[in-house]
């Protein structure tokens, strides 16, 4: 059996136990369920993980959908999402990436850059990485 043979094995394995009623639409219901004892595990941020000090494998980037160096594979996969009104959606695979910007009509532009600013510095790139966020 390859490696490629043994990964469908145990998706189908796990996915035999995915009901919908396992899917929440926030991370915190998620970990609350886990806190709770109502699922054994979940996929999560490894910050999520960090903030409720769960115990977390970390899974390697070419999977993770953290590196945008493999955005041309994380594209090669898709999911299938049932939408709220019986649609449903297929969402490829990009790199996860987050962004901050400033709001044309914040009252507050010179706090708003001085905070972007120590955000960006190696101190701040140090505090996004202690809370398991990677800067790039």
């Amino acid at each position: 059996m390859t490696n490629n043979d043994k990964a469908i094995k145990i998706l189908n394995k796990l996915n035999s136990k995915c009901g919908t009623d396992l899917i929440y639409p926030k991370s915190i219901d998620l970990s609350a369920a886990l806190l709770e004892g109502r699922v054994d595990y979940i996929f999560a941020y490894s910050s999520v993980a960090e903030q409720f000090g769960f115990f977390f494998i970390n899974l390697p980037d070419r999977i993770n959908l953290s590196n945008p160096t493999y955005a041309h594979e994380y594209s090669g996969v898709t999911v299938t999402v049932a939408g709220k009104e019986g649609g449903v959606s297929l969402v490829k695979g990009t790199p996860i990436e987050f962004a901050v910007a400033i709001p044309r009509n914040s009252t507050n532009k010179e706090a708003a850059n001085i905070f972007i600013e120590i955000l960006t510095s190696p101190e701040g790139e140090k505090i996004l990485g202690n809370c398991g966020l990677i800067s790039c």
